[in-house]
């Protein structure tokens, strides 16, 4: 079932000072219009779907048609609506739907990135009994470079790391295998080329923390845990950009909303105009 938001300027507008049944009927058919702002019906089914009688919808819909000096809106001359075919086109429908749209685009993406930035906070912290990871010193890089060198039988088998490769100075790889083993994880690798990438990236300590703890609680490996938090980066950037696309996609739709309403204009311009012409021609005969 669709639904229609109320915009709070509402109250502060001029149908705000008209008479109940003219504010009843305009929110009747801000409840009736379709996503291009088009009202489909005839006065007396307009009249009845507002449950007021049909001098008063009549009243109403011309006020709505007649311009207003005092609107907040200039186009149109502050007209609201026009003469469509089976009904009624709403001017400005198109600006508050996009706004509308926008706002709730906005707020859901918000919402995701919260939590997805708890659900990164609370993998980076305990999991499966291992304690909350404290802040390392450059001493226990280096002693952990070094260890890593000589324990060539705790290597994984899916990133070997050569012998030479024990470098004297704690590097960002060096930190996050440091990371992860106090985390729990045994094997790790701080030469595997994805561990450097996700480094070079920004991943923190804190990350590879909670995926290497998050991975002995499920019984993964290195290898798994690098692969997630490559994945999750990606899904967090993506989130990221969501509110530029979604602006551009809420463009769009008020682009081609616009140009509907250009066109039941001018279809109500010229069916009024041939009306005229038809009274004009009786008229004569």
């Amino acid at each position: 079932m669709a639904y229609t938001k109320l915009d709070a300027g509402l109250t502060d507008s001029t149908i705000w000072q008209a008479p109940d049944t003219t504010r009843i009927v305009w929110i009747t058919m801000l409840a009736m219009a379709d996503q291009n702002g088009y009202v489909g019906a005839s006065m007396p089914g307009l009249a009845g779907r507002a449950r007021v009688s049909l001098e008063a919808c009549i009243a109403a819909v011309e006020t709505f048609l007649a311009p207003d000096p005092w609107s907040r809106t200039k186009d149109h001359d502050g007209r609201r609506i026009a003469e469509a075919e089976g009904g009624w086109q709403m001017f400005n429908h198109a600006k508050y739907r996009a706004a509308q749209n926008a706002e709730d685009r906005r707020e859901r993406s918000r919402i995701a990135m919260a939590n997805l930035r708890a659900k990164r906070k609370q993998d980076a912290t305990t999991a499966n009994g291992y304690p909350e990871l404290t802040k390392l010193t450059q001493a226990e890089a280096e002693a952990e470079t070094k260890r890593i060198g000589r324990a060539e039988s705790i290597r994984p088998a899916d990133g070997a790391r050569s012998p030479g490769d024990n470098s004297e100075s704690a590097t960002p790889a060096g930190l996050a295998c440091l990371a992860m083993r106090k985390a729990g994880m045994s094997a790790t690798n701080p030469g595997d080329p994805r561990l450097i990438a996700l480094c070079e990236q920004g991943a923190t300590v804190e990350e590879f923390a909670g995926l290497a703890a998050e991975a002995v609680s499920k019984g993964k490996g290195f290898a798994w845990a690098l692969a997630t938090l490559q994945a999750r980066r990606a899904e967090a950037h993506a989130i990221a950009l969501a509110p530029k696309a979604t602006e551009v996609a809420a463009n769009a739709e008020a682009e081609r909303s616009a140009a509907y309403l250009r066109e039941q204009a001018e279809h109500a311009a010229r069916a009024k105009a041939e009306a005229a012409e038809r009274r004009a021609r009786k008229a004569q005969a």
